[in-house]
């Protein structure tokens, strides 16, 4: 105050900042700082708010802060002037938002909802929009799981993939697959029901041990070798496993089964079956070594020419021998 002594007021009053307010000062309401001629500032004042036209607004009632805008609502709201905005979802009280500068219809949010944060892309009369991530390009790094809950829509590749090109091919596969056709079927490796004569028991399968036992066997019935026998005697080998043998020659025939303690060991799999055919008019007879037990109704000679026999495996060193057979 020294420095006024002396000076007239009318060489000191201009450089007195002053609220019109009839002389009660500051209170609730923003007013204008003007100098002592009346000349208005760009600073407006009020007991819990100040604002800087255009560039700065203080609330100290609510914690908020604009920058361009004199209605924050959220901690910090950049840009805004839009007033009035329903946001979803609706907790914005840790929240920053900004406005594009050059027409305010546009926007983005940083906040949480749920305690869970976010961040959220919105435009004036329609709500949430879009949002870009790196849209000149680069990459994004997600630390954990990503929890899309929309559709993805990708204009690159996946993986060196382009999933475009891939799914307008899926898409044309589906449309062209016909499951009733059996040229369509069989190329695919598979079996029409009317291709499986016990399609019930195939159906009621049970998946277990019993099945593991037959794979070789299944194995072998899909490559079915056909065996032309022409001397008179045969020991079986492993490589003869459901196998289709003919007996061709002119003299009788005797297809003998191996045992399993032999010391060849020839140990068949558990429900291998082989065919013996008998293609001439002379005997073919089934026989086996000293310890396996053959299981029969009638013999084990072949009846007739033209006639079929077959032995399945049951146990170690036991078979069933079955067929067109006679004593």
């Amino acid at each position: 105050m020294t420095t006024l002594t002396g000076t007239t007021p009318a060489n000191t009053y201009k450089d007195l900042l002053q609220v019109s307010n009839s002389n009660s000062g500051i209170d609730g309401t923003l007013r204008v700082i003007e100098d002592g001629e009346g000349t208005a500032s760009p600073l407006s004042l009020s007991l819990t708010a100040l604002n800087v036209t255009g560039a700065l607004f203080v609330d100290s009632a609510t914690g908020r802060v604009g920058i361009g805008d004199i209605t924050p609502e959220c901690l910090l709201d950049i840009g805004g002037t839009n007033a009035g905005f329903v946001w979803a979802p609706v907790e914005i009280e840790a929240g920053l938002r900004i406005w594009d500068a050059a027409s305010s219809s546009f926007g983005m949010r940083f906040g949480f909802a749920s305690n869970v944060p976010y961040i959220q892309g919105y435009r004036e009369t329609v709500g949430t929009i879009d949002l870009q991530l790196q849209p000149l390009g680069g990459d994004v790094f997600i630390g954990g799981s990503l929890d899309i809950q929309g559709n993805i829509i990708v204009s690159g590749t996946i993986d060196g993939r382009d999933v475009a090109a891939d799914g307008t091919k899926l898409d044309g596969i589906e449309a062209s697959a016909d499951v009733t056709d059996t040229t369509n079927v069989t190329a695919a490796g598979a079996l029409m029901d009317s291709e499986v004569i016990n399609l019930a028991d195939v159906k009621a399968l049970a998946i277990g041990g019993t099945v593991q036992a037959y794979d070789l066997v299944l194995d072998e019935l899909a490559s079915q070798t056909i065996i032309t026998e022409t001397t008179t005697a045969r020991i079986l080998a492993l490589t003869d496993a459901n196998d289709y043998i003919r007996c061709t020659n002119a003299a009788n025939t005797i297809i003998t089964i191996p045992s399993e303690d032999s010391g060849s060991s020839i140990d068949f799999p558990i429900g291998t079956r082989i065919e013996i055919f008998r293609a001439t008019a002379a005997d073919v007879s089934i026989a086996a070594e000293a310890g396996v037990t053959l299981t029969y109704a009638e013999g084990l000679r072949i009846a007739a020419t033209n006639k079929l026999a077959a032995i399945i495996k049951t146990g170690a060193n036991a078979w069933d021998v079955i067929g067109a057979l006679a004593a």
